[in-house]
């Protein structure tokens, strides 16, 4: 089951959160550099066309890294706990106009047992996330499945939250019209 719910939180939320995250003014975040938006596995697939990302940390298996207010997102975690958090920004990418429009980046899941996956969309943006029907089996060993079909494709919109089963492969593409792409993730347990 996928779950979206718009304007979860009131626009001084919503402002609070894109501020938090994106002004480095304030604060010293802990941005890095990461080369690819996943591990390997689906390289080669004629849908994806990967992409470096910038990744910020707040949590690693249970273990806070950087400092986060998960408040407003408690409401989301039915009796489980934040695993992993992390903000990840993608930059635009313009193919040249002979080349395939809806291409993804690699698809995936972010743990290989099962887990809740949230997503909040920090800005409006373009560059979909894209769920597919196939599921990882759950038993905490890669898979990479041979095809993949869209079940659902969801358009970042700012304070919108997205619910899903993180068992289900999944993907981001990069924004074509918008400069930037920034969501955060969380993986729960």
């Amino acid at each position: 089951m996928i779950e979206i719910y718009d304007d979860v939180f009131d626009s001084n939320i919503q402002d609070h959160i894109e501020e938090y995250i994106l002004n480095s003014k304030k604060k010293e975040p802990s941005w890095y550099f990461e080369k690819s938006t996943c591990a390997v596995g689906y390289k080669n697939h004629r849908c994806v066309e990967e992409a470096p990302q910038i990744v910020r940390g707040f949590r690693s298996n249970g273990v806070d890294v950087e400092p986060f207010n998960y408040a407003p997102f408690e409401r989301f975690l039915n009796g489980k706990y934040f695993y992993r958090c992390k903000s990840n920004i993608l930059f635009q990418k313009k193919f040249r106009w002979f080349e395939e429009k809806r291409k993804v980046n690699m698809p995936h899941v972010d743990l290989y047992y099962p887990h809740t996956v949230i997503l909040y969309y920090v800005n409006d943006s373009d560059g979909d996330t894209v769920i597919y029907k196939e599921r990882h089996t759950g038993t905490g060993k890669p898979q990479f499945p041979q095809t993949l079909t869209e079940l659902k494709r969801i358009e970042p919109k700012r304070g919108r939250v997205v619910v899903f089963d993180g068992l289900y492969y999944h993907s981001s593409s990069n924004p074509r019209k918008n400069s930037y792409r920034c969501v955060i993730n969380f993986d729960i347990v």
